[in-house]
């Protein structure tokens, strides 16, 4: 009697992908012992089911060999990558798009530093919530004050730099600089806000809490409602928020989920404009669950979208000049839409995913002002025109030129 015994094979096929690169300064020279850290990700196809920041891909970190070369392993192939580098005497430098399967060259060169004694050295620590030390934490400056102006950057200030293994971190400040304010973020901790002056003798150390988190789920006409974008912002507007605009894609069942927030916060979560959604969520304010804590939504019904269009004339004739712009936007400061008009003597953009709500509408056309609309709106000291939605809407803006009275 013959006896036949099956074997089953399984072939585990690696799915990882290896990152490498190099560091280098102005002159192409290898810089050694530079940190690498991961910042954020995105799908290499598709909307993006998570945040940038919160893939797992970002808690990796490297430092330079000899070559100034880079290796960041056990990647997934399906994303593309954001990498931020730093070193000591250096102004750090972010670099997008960076390919695991791309035959190009990762290459990231950063700026020396000035050496002047002008500038002033100011050191402190980040720790995350069990006040360890986070090696490869993020320390990038939002607001720069000088002489009662604001800027984003400024060759007085250096922007960004990335923790050590310590924890320890380097800003460097002209003696001219009022306050720099300093957004200091790492993986699974909420962002935080550091202020720091060229005249402080403190140290400037900083605890990242852990991040709290919030999801739900999207439905229209009782359906799960999938690949629909969905916004959050915090909904306190000034330049100290903590959340700027962040967006997430609903998966498949229609969940949404947003990491790493800071806690206790309220904010508006709303669907994207001029997605082609089929289902709507006008803007809705959430609170932000504690610390470390997850609050779930459940299932969050939408509405059926309306259109918006918005219509720019000319009195004169003339076409629509070049770079001219329609935005708009939520008044809740959330991600908006910037449009670009044609160069007839006329121009229609339309929205045909906007919810029965307000919207704020504002145009950038170089040499004209807007001296009417249909129907009568009078804007806001910035110039924005606040039009309720609510069915199939018009907002018809009319231009003269700007010379005119």
């Amino acid at each position: 009697m013959l006896t036949l015994i099956g074997f089953a094979f399984v072939l585990i096929v690696d799915q990882t992908a290896t990152l490498r690169g190099n560091v280098v300064d102005e002159s192409k020279q290898p810089i050694v012992n530079a940190i690498v850290a991961i910042s954020a990700a995105r799908p290499r196809t598709g909307k993006a089911i998570k945040m940038a920041t919160a893939y797992d891909e970002c808690n990796l970190r490297a430092r330079t060999n000899s070559k100034g070369e880079f290796v960041l392993e056990k990647l997934s192939n399906d994303l593309i990558y954001t990498v931020t580098a730093s070193a000591i005497g250096f102004e750090g430098e972010r670099s997008s798009d960076l390919d695991p399967k791309g035959a190009k060259a990762n290459s990231i060169a950063l700026s020396k530093l000035p050496e002047s004694a002008d500038f002033k050295r100011i050191r402190g620590v980040a720790t995350g919530h069990d006040g360890k030390p986070l090696f490869g934490a993020t320390v990038e400056a939002r607001f720069i004050q000088i002489q009662g102006q604001l800027y984003r950057s400024h060759p007085s200030v250096a922007s960004l730099t990335l923790t050590d293994e310590s924890g320890r971190f380097e800003l460097l400040m002209k003696e001219e600089v009022a306050t720099v304010t300093y957004r200091v973020s790492a993986p699974s901790h909420a962002p935080s806000d550091l202020v720091s002056t060229p005249t402080s003798n403190e140290r400037a150390d900083i605890q990242l809490a852990r991040g709290a988190s919030v999801r739900g789920e999207l439905r229209f006409e009782g359906k799960p409602l999938t690949n629909t974008e969905v916004g959050l912002v915090q909904s306190h507007r000034g330049l100290g928020r903590i959340v700027t605009p962040l967006i997430v894609s609903s998966d498949e069942q229609g969940h949404f989920r947003f990491d790493n927030l800071p806690a206790s916060v309220e904010c508006v979560i709303a669907t994207v404009l001029d997605q082609k959604a089929l289902g709507v969520l006008p803007a809705t304010y959430i609170q932000v669950p504690d610390s470390g804590k997850l609050a779930d939504f459940g299932a969050i019904a939408t509405e059926p979208p309306q259109r918006l269009t918005v219509a720019l004339r000319t009195l004169d004739g003339s076409p629509i000049p070049d770079k001219s712009k329609i935005y708009i936007r939520r008044a809740d400061d959330s991600k908006g839409l910037e449009l670009t008009a044609s160069k007839e003597n006329s121009a229609t953009v339309e929205v045909m995913d906007a919810a029965k709500e307000v919207l704020d509408v504002s145009v950038r056309v170089p040499g004209y002002k807007v001296i009417r609309s249909t129907p009568k709106i009078d804007p806001n000291i910035n110039q924005v025109y606040c039009i309720p939605v609510n069915g199939p809407t018009t907002l018809t803006l009319f231009l003269s030129p700007a010379k005119e009275q």
